[in-house]
């Protein structure tokens, strides 16, 4: 019993490092330009590489894991993601650290495609939901906790010391899951892997990573054509294929693939409070780094207790209409954002922070035990990894859109200015613009699982 709640904190705790550093060069992104002698933009790629890299991994090592074993696969990927950490720390060179991100990806990717499946390997269905609701504790905590510790840790250290904080947990991590982690691998061992699928993949990843970086409008256009042509061939190949990475016939089920699209939209739309949020109070509020961390604190914190009261409410009411109430709430916190005054007044970022928590924990927890139960158990591997992969492509799209929105915004207002140089009311502006167009995808989610609370109650 230990045992089974030992290898749940691990895999929570790693999840939360994994996650974090999908954030915490957020606030990093003007002292590491300052540092190296680069532009912004293109520190920004520290950011978009790590997230884009893990996306197009997930479904691959997923199925890799099947064959080699889940923890062993695990284990490969702590060591990973370890050197990595360490390897961006030390970079004097902007190559350096672009490289040494893609090594984390690659060992957060084998880390997040197992994840899922080694709780549902160790937990009774019972206990289950539990453990879900637990482990997404972790999740919600590690998605919104970046900025802030990345904001307490340049107040005090120099930047390198955001990629080294993982090196302690990490190591922690891989004591434990070398002493406690289930050692069995799987009989499909000799089950071929589907390189062709991982080499669409690759591609559709490459292209993602040029429309992060463009800022040309036709080119945009040019490239999410790409992206979407890419992705139905992507889509036709597994459909097809006897090796493929994911089988399509999940989404047949009509309650999986609603809760997936509801949690892709949430955190595209979630992405664009995590990059604005610390702009808004360095930029406009003139806040000073070390207060911004400790503000962009109140949401994880926050989460440590909004997210076990929504464990409980998910045990006890109905899942849909907590998850429609979190995403309401994610609505009119978004909206209460695009109109938060200029002056120097902190309790209009300090209430929308704590409802944002709220919100987030209402959707997050009841949505991560329904996708899980939402199919058979045999096919739990590979929900774990298209959800995974459905978290890693929204962040990932949704870092690309906030910045392509609110940048572009900006550009209209102020053709020659830049962030550091608009002024408060251009930078209100472009915020204004990019919180009520996510404040809308929170709604359409909310409006896909509120089709869903209906049709329940038609059928039950």
């Amino acid at each position: 019993m230990i045992k089974r709640w030992l290898i749940l904190i691990t895999l929570g705790l790693f999840f939360f490092m994994v996650i974090i550093d999908g954030t915490i060069v957020v606030v990093a992104v003007p002292t590491i330009a300052k540092d190296l002698a680069v532009s912004p933009s293109r520190v920004n790629l520290l950011l978009t590489v790590y997230l884009t890299t893990i996306s197009v991994c997930l479904l691959f090592f997923g199925q890799l894991a099947d064959q080699y074993g889940r923890s062993r696969l695990f284990i490969w990927g702590t060591y990973l993601f370890l050197i990595g950490s360490g390897l961006a720390g030390f970079g004097s060179h902007f190559q350096l650290i672009l490289a040494a991100r893609v090594v984390q990806a690659v060992g957060a990717s084998m880390t997040m495609a197992t994840s899922y499946a080694i709780v549902a390997d160790v937990f009774p269905p019972a206990l289950l939901g539990r453990a879900l609701g637990i482990e997404s504790i972790f999740i919600s905590a590690g998605a919104l906790a970046g900025p802030g510790l990345g904001g307490l840790i340049l107040s005090r250290l120099p930047w390198g010391y955001i990629f080294w904080v993982n090196l302690p947990i990490g190591l922690l991590c891989l004591l434990i899951e070398w002493a406690v982690f289930p050692r069995v691998t799987s009989a499909s061992g000799k089950r071929k892997a589907d390189h062709r699928g991982f080499l669409q993949l690759i591609v559709i990843g490459g292209l993602l990573l040029l429309l992060q970086i463009n800022h040309v409008p036709l080119l945009t256009i040019g490239l999410l054509v790409l992206i979407g042509g890419g992705t139905y061939l992507f889509w036709r190949h597994e459909r097809q294929a006897p090796e493929a990475m994911l089988d399509t016939r999940l989404f047949r089920n009509q309650r999986f693939s609603r809760n997936l699209a509801a949690s892709f939209l949430n955190y595209v739309a979630a992405y664009f409070f995590t990059l604005l949020a610390p702009i808004y109070l360095q930029l406009i509020l003139r806040v000073p780094v070390a207060v911004s961390g400790y503000l962009l604190m109140l949401t994880p914190l926050t989460a440590l207790v909004a997210n076990p009261l929504a464990g409980f409410l998910t045990d006890h009411c109905d899942r849909r209409r907590l998850m429609v109430v979190g995403l309401l709430l994610l609505v009119v916190t978004n909206a209460a954002f695009a109109l938060v005054p200029n002056e120097k007044v902190l309790w209009p970022f300090v209430i929308v922070s704590v409802v944002f928590a709220l919100g987030t924990a209402l959707f997050t927890n009841p949505n991560s035990v329904v996708l899980i139960q939402s199919v058979d158990a045999s096919m739990r591997g590979q929900v774990g990894a298209a959800t995974s992969l459905a978290r890693q492509l929204g962040m990932s799209i949704g870092s690309a859109f906030a910045g392509l929105v609110f940048y572009q915004t900006l550009s209209l207002i102020r053709p020659n200015g830049t962030a550091a140089n608009a002024g408060a009311p251009a930078l209100l502006t472009a915020q204004c613009v990019s919180f009520l167009l996510a404040a809308g995808l929170f709604l359409i989610a909310a409006m896909i699982l509120g089709k869903k609370v209906k049709d329940a109650k038609r059928t039950g």
